[in-house]
This record gives C-alpha cells, sequence and structure tokens, in this order.
C-alpha cells in the first residue's frame, strides 16, 4: 500500500476490510488460478489498477502510518490502565466494606475493630493479581 501498488490479498484478518474500505485491491481465494486471474487482470487494466495503488497510497499517509499507530496505541495503553486502576479501586472498597466489621487480631488479642488493616487488604488482593495498581490506593488511605 505505501508503494502505491494495488493489492492481491486472501480473505483473512483484517485484509478483506483494508480492501473493501480502502478499494485498494482484489481478494483471491486459495486457488492459484485465482491469483493467476487477479494479476492478468491487474496487468491489463492499468488505469484500474493506478487507481487502486494511488487509492493505497492515501489509506497509508492519511491513515495507517508510524504516528496514528502510535497514537492509538497509546490510547488502548491508557484506557487499559485507568480500567485496571478502576477495577483494582472497586475491589479495594469492596474489601473495605467486607471487613470493616471482622474481628482482626492485633499482637495476640483479638478486637472488634471497624479500623480495617490495609496491609492484610493489599495482602488479600494479591491473591488476585491486582496489588501493583493498589500502591497509589495505599498511599491515599488513612488508618
Amino acid at each position: 500500500m505505501a508503494s502505491g501498488l494495488p493489492i492481491i490479498g486472501n480473505n483473512v484478518g483484517q485484509i478483506k476490510l483494508v480492501l473493501e474500505e480502502y478499494e485498494n485491491g482484489m481478494l483471491t481465494d486459495v486457488t492459484i488460478d485465482d491469483l493467476i486471474e487477479k494479476v492478468m487482470y491487474v496487468k491489463n487494466n492499468r488505469a484500474r489498477a493506478y487507481e487502486m495503488g494511488k487509492n493505497g497510497r492515501r489509506a497509508v499517509v492519511e491513515r495507517h502510518n508510524w504516528r496514528n499507530v502510535a497514537l492509538r496505541l497509546e490510547e488502548i495503553i491508557l484506557s487499559l490502565i485507568e480500567e485496571r486502576k478502576s477495577s483494582a479501586f472497586n475491589l479495594c472498597l469492596e474489601e473495605i466494606t467486607n471487613s470493616s466489621n471482622k474481628v482482626i487480631p492485633i499482637n495476640g488479642s483479638v478486637f472488634k475493630s471497624r479500623r480495617v488493616s490495609i496491609s492484610g487488604i493489599i495482602q488479600n488482593l494479591k491473591s488476585r493479581r491486582i496489588a501493583g495498581p493498589l500502591r497509589w490506593i495505599k498511599n491515599k488511605l488513612t488508618y
């Protein structure tokens, strides 16, 4: 696409979507006869081949370039971080709510306490493999 040539591709992955969206090539099935037919079509229809190549080049310049790929990847990573923080925070609040009326052993004694052991919550959450994002929560909560 970047070189401005028409694409002849198999119907796998997102190739079909790209070819249909930008009209920059043709799909072929898995037979050699169909591939030969598509190559001959491109060879015999230079004007159409030129248009398909031009469409592909425009698609790369406008949308499928490294800058846009990096921006999209950044969006995905940031959304996953926010989702994980939100999930971790909700689990922490759930643990606090569930443990607020529990009997907590402290120094060999047993007290009924509404105070929550943050380290106990984090130990409990470690088994769920989300303790890493909870460091900031621990710093925000007071004992």
